[in-house]
């Protein structure tokens, strides 16, 4: 992927993130955002209602990774309250997590 320069790449590409839950790349594409935002200043009123547009929609993806992730995170955490439970690895293996797993529990 080429790097985004205009606000309206960025707002895509940040979508793009969304959409295929890479949230690493949002870390990088939030400073090349902020970068576009200071040239958007010169757009006129009709492109800055496009990126508007853009940027709300972005906001609904935002707000559904948001909400998504908590629910996640509540999930697990009841799990954890039960004991142990299996999950998949990146590798995609099952592995065991609690007291009779192979990984201890994580209090935070």
């Amino acid at each position: 992927m080429t790097e985004p320069r205009s606000l309206a790449e960025c707002l895509a590409a940040v979508r793009a993130a969304l959409l295929s839950g890479d949230f690493v790349a949002l870390d990088g594409l939030a400073a090349l955002t902020e970068r576009a935002l200071v040239d958007a200043a010169s757009l006129s009123p009709d492109q800055m209602t496009q990126l508007k547009a853009l940027a709300e929609a972005n906001q609904t993806l935002l707000d559904g990774a948001r909400k998504g992730i908590r629910a996640a995170r509540r999930r697990a955490q009841e799990l954890r309250d039960l004991g142990s439970f299996s999950t998949y690895g990146p590798s995609g293996a099952r592995q065991q997590t609690g007291p009779s797993g192979t990984r201890p529990l994580h209090r935070s």
